[in-house]
Formats: structure tokens, C-alpha cells, sequence
């Protein structure tokens, strides 16, 4: 039985881990040794987690609805759970179709989308793709 202290100590520590590196612990309780990826900005540490830290096998793809159809594939055939991970926007759109095949053969596919710091965030101006362009 833990004291005040150490329990204060103990959350101390849980807080201080990062989100990434308690979702890899988690990856690896549940036996998870492989994970699709199409790195990017949002998603290019918890990649490098996977690897360096937890010693995961990561297979690269070239777009974001293959890796997921990867994922998909290796849990059909398998008979493990597939996981996948891809950047946030429209890394994460880009899978709607791959997601929609694998949740139809009920395959169990774990996605994981990597998303931007808020504090990174510019909420003073509009995303890139809708700024206005002056002619010159």
C-alpha cells in the first residue's frame, strides 16, 4: 500500500510520459509487433517510438488508404489485429475508403492518427489552402 507521497509521485510520473509513449506502451501490452505507416509532421515521433523504443516492426507504404488496406490484409490473414498510422487533415481522410472495407469484413484494425500541437496552431489566420491570393 502506497503512501500519499508516493502516489503523488506515482501520477507525477504518468504525467510527465508523453501521449505517444504511453499509447506505444499500450500497443505493446496488447502484443501489437507490427504497425503500417505513412509518415508524417503529425505523426513522425510516435513512428519513432515504435521503433527505437518498442522495438516494432514498421512497413512504410506510399498513401494513406494502402497502409490501412496493409493493416487490414495482415488481420485477415493473420488473425491478429492490424494497426495502422498516418498524419492528421487529409492523411486522415485519405483512409475513409480502406477503413469502410476493413470495418465491412470485420477486420480489427487500429488506426492511429497523429494530429498538431494546439500551442503550434496559428488560429489567427485561415489554413493555407484558403488564403486569399492577390494577383500581382
Amino acid at each position: 500500500q502506497e503512501g500519499p507521497q508516493g502516489h503523488a509521485h506515482r501520477r507525477s510520473m504518468l504525467m510527465s510520459k508523453m501521449a505517444r509513449e504511453t499509447l506505444v506502451d499500450a500497443l505493446v501490452d496488447l502484443g501489437f509487433d507490427t504497425v503500417f505507416a505513412l509518415m508524417g509532421a503529425a505523426n513522425q515521433d510516435l513512428i519513432c517510438d515504435l521503433v527505437e523504443r518498442a522495438g516494432i516492426r514498421v512497413i512504410h507504404g506510399y498513401h494513406e488508404g494502402a497502409v490501412v488496406s496493409m493493416a487490414d490484409g495482415y488481420a485477415r490473414f493473420s488473425g491478429r489485429s492490424g494497426c495502422a498510422t498516418v498524419t492528421a487533415g487529409p492523411g486522415l481522410t485519405n483512409t475513409a475508403t480502406a477503413l469502410a472495407v476493413a470495418e465491412h469484413h470485420r477486420s480489427p484494425v487500429l488506426l492511429l492518427a497523429g494530429d498538431i500541437d494546439v500551442h503550434q496552431q496559428d488560429h489567427q489566420r485561415p489554413p493555407r489552402q484558403l488564403r486569399p491570393r492577390l494577383s500581382p
